[in-house]
Order: C-alpha cells, then sequence, then structure tokens
C-alpha cells in the first residue's frame, strides 16, 4: 500500500506541475515539442478552401432585402524558390536569404502574390510583398454595391480582406512591397500567453499577435499539434482593441493549418443609399484540404 501511495502521490504531483512530457509518455504519446520554425522547404505546398459568407443582415432602411454572399474557392500556397534580398535601407550593402511564397487562387492561376519571409531562431520575419492582391481599394463603379468598415471604403469583400490582413498601399501590382523594419509574422518559441507586435503604429496601423495554449488534433488523418495565433488591431490608435475584426491563425510545425476572419457591422450602400441600406457580419475561413510538407 505504501508503493501504491508513493507511486499515486508522485503522478498527482506530474500532473499538478504541468508536466506534458510525462503526461504524454504515460499514456503512450509523443512528448510535445515546442514550435520551432515554418516549414519553408522549396516545393512546399499548401491547398485551402476558401469559404466566405455573409449573415446577420439588419436592415437600415424600410424594405431593404439581405444580399446574401456565398462563395468558395480553392487557395494555394508554395515555397517556389529562395532569393538573395538587399537589406534596406539601400544605403546597406549588406543582403540576405529569403524563401519566395507564392499565393494565388487555384482557379485563377493570374491573381499570383508573393510574400518573402525569412527565418530566424526566434522568430519568423517579412520583408515584403507582390503581386496582384498588392492594391489599395478601388473606387466602386456606378450603381455597385460598396461595403463600409473602419472608415474604409471597398468594391468588394475580397478587397477589404486584403487591406486588413495585408495592409497594403501600392497601386502597382508588380512592385514589390518592402517592408522595413522587418514585419515579425511569428515569434518562436510559441509559447501560451506570448504577444508582440506585427504592425507598429503607422504601418499602417497597429496589429499585436498573441498565442493560445497548444492543442492537439487530427488534421488530414495526421496528429497535429497547434496554437491558436489570434490578431489584435488596434486602427485609431486609442491603446483599445478593436471588435470589429477577428482573425485566428492556427499555426502547427507544418504550417498554417486554419485561418478564421470575423468582420462585424460592415455597412453596405450603393448610389441610392449612399448613408447605407444595411449592416452584415462576414466571415472569411481557410481551411488546408491537402499538404505536401517535408
Amino acid at each position: 500500500m505504501k508503493t501504491i501511495r508513493l507511486a499515486l502521490s508522485f503522478a498527482m504531483v506530474m500532473i499538478f506541475s504541468g508536466c506534458d512530457e510525462f503526461i504524454a509518455s504515460f499514456f503512450g504519446g509523443a512528448q510535445t515539442q515546442p514550435i520551432t520554425a515554418y516549414p519553408l522547404h522549396i516545393g512546399n505546398t499548401w491547398q485551402y478552401t476558401r469559404h466566405m459568407q455573409s449573415y446577420n443582415f439588419r436592415p437600415l432602411v424600410p424594405g431593404a432585402i439581405d444580399p446574401h454572399m456565398n462563395y468558395q474557392l480553392e487557395y494555394v500556397v508554395e515555397v517556389t524558390g529562395e532569393q538573395r534580398m538587399q537589406r534596406v535601407p539601400s544605403l546597406s550593402a549588406d543582403s540576405i536569404t529569403v524563401s519566395e511564397i507564392r499565393e494565388r487562387d487555384g482557379m485563377q492561376p493570374q491573381t499570383n502574390s508573393y510574400v518573402y519571409l525569412e527565418q530566424q531562431t526566434n522568430a519568423l520575419y517579412r520583408h515584403g510583398y507582390a503581386g496582384a492582391t498588392s492594391s489599395t481599394p478601388r473606387p466602386p463603379a456606378a450603381g455597385a454595391t460598396r461595403f463600409l468598415l473602419a472608415g474604409h471604403m471597398f468594391s468588394s469583400l475580397d478587397e477589404m480582406t486584403r487591406l486588413f490582413v495585408d495592409g497594403l498601399v501600392s497601386d502597382h501590382p508588380d512592385t514589390l512591397v518592402r517592408d522595413y523594419p522587418p514585419l515579425t509574422s511569428i515569434k518562436y518559441p510559441l509559447r501560451n500567453g506570448d504577444q508582440w507586435t506585427f504592425r507598429p503604429t503607422g504601418r499602417p496601423w497597429r496589429i499585436d499577435k498573441t498565442t493560445g495554449p497548444m492543442i492537439s488534433s487530427r488534421v488530414l488523418g495526421t496528429s497535429v499539434r497547434y496554437h491558436n495565433v489570434r490578431w489584435l488591431y488596434d486602427m485609431n490608435n486609442d491603446g483599445v482593441w478593436d471588435n470589429f475584426i477577428s482573425i485566428t491563425d492556427q499555426i502547427s510545425n507544418k504550417g498554417m493549418l486554419k485561418r478564421t476572419i470575423t468582420f462585424k457591422d460592415i455597412v453596405i450602400s450603393d448610389e441610392s443609399h449612399p448613408e447605407g441600406i444595411g449592416k452584415i457580419d462576414v466571415k472569411d475561413e481557410y481551411v488546408v484540404t491537402l499538404m505536401n510538407v517535408r
């Protein structure tokens, strides 16, 4: 009995001390390994199903009809190569090696856009962005539906997503937009409760990211551990995180498994009702359906 009591006491101490490795080994599982890098081997590919839909329509004028929007497409991300990129400011003669990541709509190959990332032991840095999605909102065509959010007018929901996620200001889709200083996309190792600044104030608005606890789940038939990484926005620089936009990424050692974007209180308007015909909420979600990762 004394031996049994000692064994039980030891097990309870290990459990309440938060020893994940002991618990995993005790039940025959693998040890919990921290996420310390993003898989940027050339040829690594992720395919996502992107589903965007509007919901919760609230009319602002009598008789307004719910313009329910619902569409789905395939989105492909691939590590296409490495490049030498000069550090900025341009007076520096030093250069760095960055990974080129191509992103495109699976149904429209001409929509290629590129992100340039640098892997360091303490972080994944973003140095630039270029491609078909690097544009500012365009004035809507005459009679077209407009979407107003946080003081910005958009001609489409996709255009709205691109601006809030990428924060780009170039009108030339083939121009490389450099991030200086580079943006900290992910801080390593990912740990529960960590928070860091992704975009400082003025670029064009502040975005922090914060990490939740490690979660174990089955993805595409494989057991995967990931952290939920939430984006925090302060667009008017008042020191208070905004609640009209919510983005959460599921980040694992195999890459991003899922991204969920929610917009609240989007005002829909047109030429007849510039003040708005109603408000909607929108959910824009990317779920991985295929991974070729080493």
